[in-house]
């Protein structure tokens, strides 16, 4: 009886051991694709960030425009009156929609080649000297975000 107990005992061994080790390669092939998934998305963030810099860089500097808002002192209050609203499509491929112009702010969401986007008016230029516009994130205009201009252009000057 007790060679009988043992052999069932290490059926039993040899089940659970097999149970195991599929559980934990399960887990590790989910665990690769999560964090595949993450690295991917974070490099390819990390290239578009980095390109766009040395782009930056090794590009001419376009000579100086004139402010595209005026300014108005009353009681030392300045006031940006905002040009109108206008749509801006999105020329690249896929782009970062940021918290502020200029590519060392973080990214709030992101938009595809097509997409077009509702500008607030707004318009900044980056330390480069680039210009981004702000655009509106949702329909109801109460979030706001950053594109650069390098990626975006305005609905009436769309190249061909």
């Amino acid at each position: 009886m007790s060679d009988f107990r043992e052999t069932v005992d290490k059926i039993n061994s040899d089940r659970r051991n097999k149970m195991i080790k599929f559980i934990l390669i399960f887990v590790i092939i989910v665990l690769i694709v999560v964090f595949r998934h993450q690295i991917d998305t974070s490099f390819n963030i990390a290239i578009d960030s980095v390109k766009e810099k040395l782009e930056t860089v090794f590009e001419e500097k376009e000579p100086e425009k004139p402010v595209d808002y005026i300014e108005e002192s009353i009681d030392d209050t300045t006031e940006k009156v905002k040009e109108p609203e206008i749509i801006y499509i999105v020329t690249a491929s896929y782009i970062n929609i940021r918290e502020n112009a200029g590519v060392d702010y973080p990214s709030i969401t992101t938009a595809a080649k097509g997409d077009e986007l509702i500008g607030t008016g707004n318009k900044k230029e980056a330390e480069n000297g680039r210009p981004w516009y702000e655009v509106y994130l949702t329909e109801e205009k109460t979030d706001t975000g950053w594109v650069s201009s390098k990626v975006s252009e305005p609905k009436e000057q769309k190249r061909q």
